[in-house]
């Protein structure tokens, strides 16, 4: 459920489609994409442990994409959101 909710995130940003949701469903991806890829790269951690650790990962990677794109001058949403993806 929570991978269709991220796809449909990425979709309506991606597509440049005018819709309330756009902005929850897109933050949603940007959190759940590199979580998940996080998260199943620590199977070794508990499942409390490796949850906290693949949301702040998520962060922390969203956060290094963003200041490399502001710094470099090539920020486009589509491009943050093919980064991430």
């Amino acid at each position: 459920m929570a991978a269709a909710v991220a796809g449909v995130g990425a979709v309506l940003a991606l597509a440049d489609i005018s819709s309330p949701l756009r902005g929850p469903l897109t933050l949603f991806f940007l959190i759940a994409a590199p979580g998940a890829a996080i998260g199943s790269a620590l199977r070794g951690l508990d499942p409390w442990g490796r949850w906290i650790s693949a949301v702040a990962g998520a962060f922390a990677l969203d956060l290094l994409v963003a200041e490399a794109v502001i710094a470099t001058h090539r920020w486009s949403v589509t491009g943050g959101i093919v980064t991430m993806g």
